[in-house]
């Protein structure tokens, strides 16, 4: 994938969906926007239990619930702030399923 992906790349991801029941397309979107700002693997932890599942955050980070539970508030914390609020606002924050 190119370092800034076009819209057309990054749709692909939405089918992911129907195969895993995760986002990805959402997740892909918020990590590019976030990476600098956290730690990968919390932000990876975040975004997969917002967008799709807690138990699936877990398995793909080595996190225990209690880690990801703490990795999704501070990713909500980052989307509700600042720059993040704008964006989501912007990307009509189309995935989060809580």
């Amino acid at each position: 994938m190119a370092a800034n992906p076009s819209e057309e790349q990054l749709a692909i991801f939405a089918n992911i969906r129907n195969i895993t029941e995760i986002d990805a397309y959402s997740i892909i979107r918020r990590k590019l926007q976030f990476e600098n700002v956290m730690e990968s693997r919390t932000l990876a932890a975040g975004l997969i239990s917002i967008y799709g599942k807690k138990e699936i955050a877990s398995k793909m980070t080595g996190m225990d619930a209690k880690q990801v539970e703490s990795a999704e508030a501070e990713v909500k914390i980052a989307i509700g702030s600042g720059k993040g609020n704008e964006f989501s606002k912007y990307l009509g924050d189309q995935g989060e399923k809580k």
